[in-house]
């Protein structure tokens, strides 16, 4: 199991992966793709983050606890 992935995750994103694998856009290595989907996840924490801030900031302790856990990984 990848770190920090439920297993509910895990089975989405092996069948992404197996459906993915051999499109040209699709990095070949999965070293790379396991980094390129950390960082696309980070990214989602940190606009959700300022999405908090700007209409619910009460909230935004939620999306930042999320980027913090991301963080220790």
């Amino acid at each position: 199991m990848r770190q920090g992935w439920d297993v509910a995750t895990e089975e989405f994103l092996d069948a992404y992966f197996k459906q993915a694998a051999g499109s040209e856009r699709h990095p070949v290595d999965m070293k790379t793709a396991d980094l390129l989907l950390q960082l696309f996840v980070i990214q989602k924490a940190v606009y959700e983050v300022g999405y908090e801030l700007a209409s619910r900031p009460a909230w935004v302790g939620i999306p930042l606890r999320g980027l913090l856990e991301l963080a220790g990984d």
